[in-house]
């Protein structure tokens, strides 16, 4: 198929957070940019930066070779703590944008707002970088944006409708104050 939606993927996988992830080809569905699912390489590798996730956290690297899980970046936003905005989809334009980061602490940050939100809440590349930074990201990529931008949590699934090819699932871990009654 060409896809899902993040509210499908995350009923279908228990995940607590489901962000879109790659770039694609909208007529076919192929991934444009890299993609690392469980050790299979979709798309491209041609030493595209992105996050590498192994072991649980998250890292910046120029490939995904090897990688059991890896998405690339669709423009870098922040690097060693400095924007860097290098969007290449509608750079400029005021869209729905999915960014994921993390902090010096090692946090994982995911932000996401629709094509579907009023104007003032969409970003152009420039001020996702800027919001990544005020996030306290050290290091942010961009991922696929526009009509592709979705997120499904526990809150509910926010989605422009455009099934897409690849997602981040993110698994909370529950802690004592979690369980607490």
């Amino acid at each position: 198929g060409k896809g899902e939606l993040a509210g499908t993927v995350r009923k279908r996988t228990g995940a607590d957070i489901v962000i879109n992830a790659p770039a694609f080809d909208m007529a076919n569905g192929r991934i444009l940019s890299s993609f690392v699912c469980n050790g299979i390489q979709f798309g491209r590798d041609d030493g595209l930066r992105g996050f590498r996730f192994d072991g649980g956290m998250a890292r910046l690297v120029w490939s995904g070779v090897g990688a059991g899980h890896f998405v690339s970046e669709f423009g870098l936003l922040v690097s060693d703590g400095k924007g860097r905005c290098s969007v290449s989809a509608s750079p400029n334009s005021r869209r729905g944008r999915t960014a994921i980061g993390y902090t010096a602490k090692g946090e994982l940050v995911l932000y996401v707002v629709t094509d579907t939100e009023c104007y003032a809440a969409k970003k152009t590349g420039k001020q996702l970088a800027e919001k990544m930074l005020s996030l306290g990201c050290v290091q942010a990529i961009n991922l696929d944006g526009g009509g592709s931008s979705q997120i499904a949590d526990k809150t509910g699934a926010y989605t422009a409708g455009r099934p897409v090819p690849g997602f981040i699932a993110v698994w909370l871990k529950e802690t004592e104050e979690d369980t607490m009654t």
